[in-house]
């Protein structure tokens, strides 16, 4: 289950020690995809995985991967700029990205630095019961209608612009 740190892409690949890694677009100035996963699978960190959704768009986006669920949103999303502003990347939006158990980092950036950080939010796979997170979201989710339940990663990742 690979990451971003195959042969053929280590130089590409930025840790971001305890929070992830980032994975660099050729343009400095590409999107940049904020990428909170779930639960483990069979043992494995969503920081592994998620991956696996993300290798057909790397040439497109900067991406961020959280190392797990576990991380803290806030923490890790400033450890993220702090690296971005470092290495003079400029990215011309940012698309916050939750699976699953990346819920709870995800909130965690949200109400700390507010949805206006964010062009869109994808929510794949959550289920928005409570009141907070549509107040939060409101006219940011990029699925028409409100409709907060897109079914795989593999649908969610096509559908980024």
């Amino acid at each position: 289950m690979g990451g971003p740190d195959t042969a053929a892409n280590a130089a590409t690949s930025i840790d971001i020690p305890g929070q992830g890694k980032l994975s660099v677009a050729p343009d400095a100035k590409a999107p940049l995809l904020v990428v909170f996963g779930g639960i483990d699978v069979h043992r494995v960190h969503s920081g592994v995985y998620m991956w696996n959704y993300m290798s057909n768009i790397k040439d497109r986006f900067h991406i961020f991967v959280a190392l797990s669920n576990h991380v803290n949103g806030t923490l890790a999303y400033r450890s993220l700029m702090k690296t971005l502003q470092t290495k003079s990347f400029t990215p011309s939006k940012q698309i916050l990205y939750l699976f699953s158990g990346g819920y709870k980092p995800g909130i965690d950036v949200l109400t700390s630095g507010g949805p206006n950080l964010f062009s869109s939010i994808y929510l794949v796979d959550i289920w928005m019961g409570g009141s907070v997170v549509p107040q939060l979201v409101e006219g940011r989710i990029h699925e028409p209608g409100m409709q907060v339940h897109m079914r795989t990663n593999t649908v969610a990742v096509s559908t980024l612009q």
